[in-house]
């Protein structure tokens, strides 16, 4: 789920499996001035974080 640090600014944790390792993954969202979203090591999202 999104978490939210401050006003336009957003962490989403997730794990991912590799090589038989579970990997802790962290994207950050950025809303800019003009509304524009950016995904900083972006990870798989889920609708309820699409609505949120």
């Amino acid at each position: 789920m999104l978490k939210k640090l401050a006003e336009n600014l957003w962490t989403v944790e997730s794990d991912m499996r590799f090589l038989g390792a579970d990997i802790a993954l962290r994207m950050t969202v950025v809303r800019l001035s003009n509304n524009t979203l950016v995904l900083i090591s972006p990870v798989a999202i889920e609708e309820a974080m699409v609505d949120a």
